[in-house]
């Protein structure tokens, strides 16, 4: 998957979790990439198994997702930010 940051596309892995109820991206792809953030006051969200994360904020970025079959498509979307080490970002 890649993020378009200051003009350039950026690759990074992408966990897709077809259970999820949001996409997510993680602080340090956020930082990295300079993604807009909306401003949006930490809340606190529910994670497997009854633990709690934060979301530190929405960020809006213009994506690019190619399938396995080579098909690709650019989008916009809203992705939360939040700690996962180890992850760059989950769609949901």
């Amino acid at each position: 998957m890649k993020v378009l940051a200051g003009g350039a596309w950026k690759t990074f892995t992408a966990l897709i979790d077809s259970g999820a109820k949001d996409n997510f991206v993680s602080r340090l792809v956020a930082k990295e990439c300079d993604l807009q953030l909306t401003g949006e006051r930490p809340k606190t969200f529910q994670t497997l198994p009854r633990n709690e994360g934060i979301i530190y904020d929405t960020a809006l970025a213009q994506v690019e997702i190619t399938n396995t079959l080579g098909q690709t498509k650019v989008d916009a979307l809203r992705l939360r930010v939040i700690d996962m080490p180890g992850v760059d970002l989950i769609l949901g």
